[in-house]
């Protein structure tokens, strides 16, 4: 790679990976928060943050959208999307499609219709890192830095709660999660 192809790589890592880690934290957070016996057993068997945060990317994925331009006519649902046309690919809506998901409007760290073996991989059941050859280059890297960060938390506060007695609204368009994610913590003794 060229130097310039490594700055810009660099600065694409930097720019995607960061704000969508800290947004898949927040709302990892807030869904097991908002659903305390699914955070009770992530805290008991902390094999399960990668269930977590596949059924979070599912769920409420930091992306929402992508934008693609096919390179010939596309038949789609009765019509054609025509070569070169911007076509923007609602990420949030797919994940939720009852064709695929039973019950996809709620979170379930449990589903079977979700693979956490995959979930980070271009293989995955949700479309939270793309597909093909447009998946999320730091997908792996995502999936260590939410395991790192939320063995930590969770060792870190054996009690949480949000600090305003409810869930924060999601907040952004493009990319998507709670704006701020204000929760009393308590040490261990």
């Amino acid at each position: 790679m060229s130097d310039e192809d490594i700055r810009a790589f660099v600065s694409l890592l930097l720019a995607a990976g960061g704000e969508t880690t800290d947004k898949a934290i927040a709302g990892l957070f807030r869904n097991l928060l908002t659903h305390p016996g699914q955070l009770a057993a992530v805290r008991e068997d902390r094999t399960l943050i990668a269930a977590a945060f596949g059924e979070t990317l599912r769920f409420t994925p930091p992306v929402h959208m992508i934008f693609r331009q096919p390179c010939e006519d596309v038949e789609m649902s009765g019509g054609t999307i025509p070569a070169g046309a911007t076509v923007t690919c609602l990420i949030g809506a797919a994940n939720r499609d009852e064709s695929r998901y039973a019950d996809p409007d709620t979170f379930n760290i449990f589903r079977e219709d979700l693979t956490t073996g995959s979930a980070f991989s271009a293989a995955a059941d949700h479309l939270a890192f793309a597909l093909g050859r447009h998946f999320c280059v730091g997908a792996l890297l995502a999936k260590t830095e939410v395991e790192v960060g939320v063995n930590h938390l969770l060792d870190a506060f054996p009690t949480m709660a949000f600090a305003d007695g409810e869930a924060p609204a999601e907040t952004g368009v493009f990319t998507r999660g709670p704006g701020s994610l204000r929760v009393r913590l308590a040490r261990r003794a």
